[in-house]
């Protein structure tokens, strides 16, 4: 995939908490043919609503213990209460870490302390894909030379994310398909009946990705999951994408 366009990236920096990946240009765009299922209904919003705070909370403040970086408001564990995700320097560097990231429940209760370390891009959304009712984790992390794009799922009694899978992010756009450079993704594409939650997605395509990422599994094709957006490059089209529909998270891990 082309090279991310760091200039882009850094105009749009300022507007989203997104980050961005490589793609390889020599594709084309292709007209979406889902199977769609007419007894689905579709979501009108997946992603977790998360603002990002300029100042921490005066009643959470004493628990950080270093100097604030960024601060999230999100229900990140699906009680329908908003909590609070802080990243900061610590006081020490007795963790060995570039920057620690608290996990803060509304209630003022500390959830876990993640050890975290700089990279080029370190973005993440929530968005529930089952019937549990904390919400996964979609995240975009890496560097210039490539950014790994993956969904994680939540266990909330051993505090472990578990990783789903890794998947080439899409978005449609005017039933084209464009690369899904996180700062043009708006929300990911779901239908749901009254038993699953759907991700529009492919896993027959011929997308070919470059760069320093991972790839867990030679001999397994990265899915192509789907999203809304506007492509702001909309020369970086991909390769052919067939056989869309709509498949359950168990489908795809």
């Amino acid at each position: 995939m082309k090279k991310t366009f760091l200039i882009t990236f850094l105009v749009y920096m300022g507007l989203t908490i997104f980050s961005c990946d490589n793609p390889k240009e020599n594709g084309f765009s292709t007209t979406l043919n889902s199977n769609t299922v007419d007894s689905l209904e579709l979501t009108s919003t997946a992603f977790f609503k998360m603002d990002t705070l300029k100042q921490v909370p005066s009643y959470i403040q004493p628990l950080i213990k270093g100097k604030v970086t960024r601060v999230f408001k999100v229900d990140f564990d699906g009680d329908g209460k908003l909590d609070f995700i802080c990243q900061y320097k610590p006081v020490t560097n007795i963790d060995k870490a570039d920057f620690l990231e608290d996990w803060i429940t509304s209630d003022k209760r500390l959830f876990k302390r993640l050890k975290k370390y700089s990279m080029d891009f370190d973005f993440f959304w929530f968005v529930n894909l089952d019937k549990d009712p904390e919400p996964e984790i979609f995240t975009a992390t890496g560097y210039e030379d490539g950014i790994d794009y993956a969904f994680y799922d939540q266990d909330l009694k051993t505090l472990q994310d578990n990783l789903l899978f890794y998947f080439n992010p899409i978005i449609i756009e005017n039933s084209k398909h464009y690369w899904g450079y996180p700062w043009d993704i708006t929300d990911l594409i779901l239908k749901y009946d009254s038993q699953n939650i759907y991700l529009q997605s492919s896993v027959d395509n011929d997308i070919e990705r470059d760069g320093n990422i991972t790839i867990p599994d030679t001999t397994k094709q990265f899915p192509a999951i789907f999203f809304k957006g506007h492509s702001t490059q909309s020369d970086m089209k991909v390769e052919a994408i067939r056989n869309i529909k709509w498949s359950t998270l168990d489908e795809l891990k």
